[in-house]
């Protein structure tokens, strides 16, 4: 990834990589190890549709992701506006923004 990056005359930090939450949940240890490298890089790491599986915000933790795009489905329950900012407050609270 690095050749590539040089290659292409990009700043890491131009790119996002874009994972599912089922991707991170099958949870090696060796691609773990991985996406710490990859950030390392300087490249954003994003996770794509968070909601539609196991959605959970403590579990996120462990990865070095700095965005969450989260899915519909999991933020129409939040109805009541105190719960809608009580999970976007966990994400804040993680490092990661949310979109």
């Amino acid at each position: 990834m690095q050749a590539a990056i040089a290659h292409a005359g990009a700043a890491p930090s131009w790119i996002t990589l874009e994972l599912t939450e089922s991707l991170l949940m099958q949870n090696s240890s060796a691609y773990l190890e991985r996406l710490h490298a990859i950030r390392a890089l300087g490249v954003q790491l994003a996770i794509d549709d968070f909601g539609t599986g196991y959605s959970s915000l403590a579990y996120l933790e462990q990865f070095p992701v700095t965005h969450i795009k989260i899915d519909r489905s999991f933020v129409t329950p939040l109805d009541d506006p105190r719960r809608a900012q009580a999970s976007s407050t966990r994400s804040s609270r993680l490092g990661v923004r949310s979109a």
